[in-house]
């Protein structure tokens, strides 16, 4: 696992998440921090072990950390996953990363939000999954104003 721990102690990304923190402070709907990141990450894992897919658990790692550090840059009115595309490649490059996994950790980010990831393969598709599983919103005080619960 040294390449997560290259992308956890890299300072983009330690960056990103202070800056995600600070910014959700006050925030009553789901956080992206280091909580969700784990939990997605955890998720992800389970998701390729039930669905025989072989993914690597370092990328599914790396695309689950970096799913959302898009969301730190709150000024340029980019969806986020795009943000977090941008973001995430140089980190990737910088833990050594191969092309192709980089290729395929990225589309995974690019598409975690879209409901048609659902459907698809791979990692783009337990991504998804898993951020969308990652969510309490059985649980949470501020489901009647969340346009994103889930029922």
């Amino acid at each position: 696992m040294d390449k997560l721990n290259d992308i956890l102690n890299n300072p983009q990304f330690r960056r990103c998440l202070k800056i995600i923190s600070n910014h959700e402070k006050n925030r009553i709907f789901c956080k992206h921090g280091t909580p969700h990141l784990e939990s997605v990450a955890n998720i992800a894992l389970k998701l390729n072990k039930l669905e025989g897919l072989n993914i690597d658990p370092e990328i599914i790692y790396a695309a689950a950390y970096l799913h959302d550090i898009g969301r730190s840059d709150t000024k340029s009115g980019v969806p986020h996953a795009h943000a977090s595309v941008k973001l995430a490649k140089p980190i990737l490059e910088q833990a050594d990363f191969s092309e192709d996994e980089i290729t395929l950790i990225i589309k995974a980010i690019r598409h975690h939000s879209e409901q048609e990831s659902a459907s698809a393969e791979g990692l783009v598709r337990i991504l998804y999954l898993a951020d969308v599983k990652s969510r309490n919103c059985s649980i949470c005080k501020a489901k009647a104003k969340c346009k994103n619960h889930l029922s």
